[in-house]
């Protein structure tokens, strides 16, 4: 199979999705990069049209709170 060259966006358009889903799944797991466009989340920035590194693993606040 050769490499994806186009956004998720264009692709759901083309109605690879439909086609292809495992493919698909691939590309998007694990999320690293979430579009700030559209909401879509892909494992390559390359895959997205405005795509931002997203940390899933940020500890949440109420870890950080300092219990009295």
């Amino acid at each position: 199979m050769q490499p994806i060259r186009e956004t998720l966006c264009l692709l759901v358009a083309m109605g690879y999705l439909n086609e292809h889903l495992k493919e698909f799944q691939a590309m998007i797991s694990p999320p690293k990069y979430l579009c700030t466009s559209c909401g879509r989340v892909a494992r390559e920035a390359e895959v997205l049209c405005l795509p931002s590194p997203i940390d899933l693993c940020e500890p949440s606040a109420a870890k950080t709170e300092n219990p009295q």
